[in-house]
């Protein structure tokens, strides 16, 4: 006996033998050991979900840091602030940019001198001049706030996940227009991305195309309400009114600073010959001067980097600066958090993930309120590509809260039920009553009255929350299945 099961043939077979033994007996001991509940098949309906936890994140936050190395001198705002785009947040100690900036002054003044520029006349349009290019830099400014806040959440509520490459239109209307719709905002974003990231550097020019392109998606969108009256109500196109009415104002106000701007710089350049500038003498003082107003302007660029400012209305979250603290270069001092954009993060696994998609809705609690207070959510991103989440292969999933509420805080805990499919009138069995042998399920059928039921094959589909399973074929209504463990509800 020890020769043959040192034989690898002769221990296959024997362990061949034995698996068929096994399952020869475990069949008999299922269908004549095993005293059955049965269940009468009858239709029903299903409804699929998803169920997961995961926390309450905002869907901007951001580190802040300085562009140019110092120390601190004022700490403006604690932790927890409400803050707005561009108020100031940390100051460092600008005693050498003010230096700077007092001998560049200078210099633009002594430059004027030697252009001849002491009149009183050429005086005052070199002034004019000045303060029209302030003028436009600020409706410059001016225009990127009212464009990222037409797009950003004057017509937000019309988009799922409307800051990817991936956002789509919520409501219904004319195809080739959704496409025009969707592409449109796509660009808006890039554009705004664009704009923010060179704010400084901007033209009116360029200003003025970004918001052309956003005036043409308001456009759109006021074709796609407008003619749209079950899903958008009176409150919503009148935010699109606004949305448009407050870019057309940036347009006009910024084309009116441009034009001030060219008006200012032909006065200015006609003083330059009254007061008998000319030729050779004419080009070298005009260009001393504009080198002089470039170094002022490189030291008024100097003197805002000492200032750490908002790059969107928000909430501070927390705060490093410390007065007399010397910060780096890009070393973040501060975090903040934007308003009322909230969004949670889930991981689920292989098989669930399959289930979800972009735009579906989920019942959604958090642990601070209980079980009974529901927050209308939706998912606006699956992400493809696997995650490690403690060891174990996830997918991440985005859902997104679908109105504002000052109860939502970041760090809260959501529970989400997200609603993958529904099937009304359906056979359906306890999931409990299934037998899988390899890649197949069978149930135990007892059939013309006998009391031993058999195997029958069947295929499944969509599985409930009820623990019940979809019996796509092999079952028919009347049909007399057995049940485990008391499932025959």
């Amino acid at each position: 006996m020890k020769k043959i099961l040192s034989h690898p043939i002769a221990v296959i077979v024997v362990v061949s033998v034995l698996a068929i033994v096994v399952g020869i007996f475990s069949y008999l001991s299922l269908t004549q050991n095993t005293k059955y509940d049965y269940l009468t098949v009858a239709p029903r309906d299903l409804v699929e979900e998803v169920m997961a936890n995961g926390s309450v994140e905002a869907a901007n936050d951001v580190s802040l840091g300085f562009e140019t190395g110092g120390k601190v001198s004022e700490v403006l705002v604690p932790v927890g602030a409400k803050v707005y785009a561009g108020q100031p947040l940390v100051k460092l100690v600008q005693d050498d940019a003010l230096v700077n900036l007092s001998l560049a002054q200078a210099s633009l003044a002594s430059a004027q001198a030697q252009a001849g520029l002491s009149g009183t006349q050429s005086t005052n349009a070199y002034t004019d001049l000045v303060a029209a290019k302030d003028s436009l830099t600020d409706q410059v400014a001016a225009a990127y706030s009212v464009a990222d806040d037409a797009v950003r959440n004057g017509i937000d509520f019309l988009f799922y996940d409307s800051r990817s490459f991936n956002v789509k239109l919520r409501i219904q209307t004319d195809f080739q227009l959704g496409i025009d719709i969707e592409s449109g905002r796509t660009q808006a974003e890039n554009n705004l991305n664009a704009w923010k990231n060179s704010l400084a550097t901007t033209t009116a020019d360029q200003s003025l195309n970004y918001l052309s392109q956003i005036n043409s998606l308001l456009n759109n969108i006021a074709i796609a309400v407008n003619s749209n009256i079950s899903q958008v109500s009176a409150t919503q196109k009148a935010q699109v009114a606004a949305a448009r009415n407050n870019i057309n104002l940036a347009t006009t106000n910024l084309n009116a600073a441009k034009d001030k701007l060219t008006a200012k710089q032909s006065a200015y350049e006609l003083s330059l010959q009254q007061v008998g500038g000319s030729g050779e003498n004419l080009s070298v003082s005009k260009a001393a001067v504009a080198l002089a107003e470039a170094n002022l302007d490189k030291a008024k660029v100097a003197l805002a980097k000492t200032v750490l400012v908002a790059p969107f209305s928000g909430t501070i979250t927390s705060m490093d600066a410390k007065i007399g603290q010397t910060v780096s270069v890009g070393i973040p001092v501060a975090t903040m958090i934007s308003n009322g954009n909230y969004q949670i993060e889930i991981y689920v696994s292989e098989i669930e993930v399959a289930k979800l998609k972009v735009g579906q809705s989920a019942t959604t609690t958090l642990d601070a309120y209980g079980a009974n207070v529901f927050f209308p959510t939706k998912i606006i991103a699956v992400d493809p590509a696997v995650t490690a989440n403690r060891g174990v292969s996830t997918y991440k999933a985005v859902l997104q809260f679908e109105t504002k509420d000052d109860r939502i805080k970041t760090g809260m805990t959501a529970n989400t039920d997200i609603m993958t499919g529904s099937k009304k009138g359906v056979l359906a069995v306890p999931g409990s009553s299934l037998v899988r042998k390899g890649s197949d399920e069978y149930v135990m059928v007892a059939k013309n009255g006998d009391a031993k039921p058999v195997l029958q094959k069947v295929v499944v589909g969509l599985v409930g929350n009820d623990g019940y399973v979809e019996i796509v074929s092999g079952l028919s209504v009347g049909d007399l299945v057995a049940v485990f463990n008391g499932a025959n509800n």
